[in-house]
């Protein structure tokens, strides 16, 4: 099997998927939760031209971090033509909820991507998705139940059995164990 092309921790093919429904869709405000170095974060919303607002949130060191990150999520955000604020803190904490929902009250584009446990995405999910006015995303949509980051994949199979509209980006031809998941609000 081939090593699949990655961006920042992302399948670039299902990226480019998931940039392609957002050009469809013309946001122009995005969150991301779990950010990390902003490799995937720059790479989208550089293809992503409608976006004037990004807020990212990631907590560098913690489990699903990488220690020093900061310093290159810093570096890609200034590197955008968008208006951007980072935060830097836990996206579970209610301080942290607080400042996101300050920065810009509500976002057209809402992406999930930071601890991977089952209660984690989901407590991020209820934090943050009610903030979505068009999608919502969550990534590592498509793990085994024996793996450590199963959270997602668990949350997906729950929300994608009682939503109504929802999309994925999987990239199957290659055996992908990360993916997509999109639901519409």
């Amino acid at each position: 099997m081939a090593r699949l092309e990655q961006i920042g921790g992302q399948v670039k093919s299902e990226l480019d998927d998931f940039i392609a429904l957002c050009n469809e869709l013309k946001p122009t405000s995005y969150l991301e939760i779990g950010a990390r170095e902003g490799i995937a974060l720059r790479y989208f919303v550089e293809r992503v031209p409608t976006i004037t607002h990004v807020t990212a949130v990631d907590l560098p060191g913690a489990e699903w971090g990488r220690a020093g990150s900061d310093a290159a999520l810093d570096g890609n955000l200034e590197a955008l033509s968008a208006e951007t604020w980072p935060i830097y803190a836990d996206s579970q904490a209610l301080l942290t909820w607080s400042d996101v929902t300050r920065a810009h009250y509500r976002y057209d584009v809402v992406f999930i991507d930071a601890d991977h446990s089952y209660e984690g995405v989901k407590r991020d999910f209820e934090l943050y998705a009610p903030f979505a006015n068009m999608i919502v995303a969550l990534h590592d949509i498509n793990h085994p139940p024996d793996s450590k980051a199963y959270g997602p994949t668990k949350l997906w199979n729950e929300i994608d059995s009682w939503h109504q509209i929802t999309k994925e980006f999987i990239d199957h031809d290659w055996g992908s164990r990360k993916g997509i998941g999109v639901i519409y609000v």
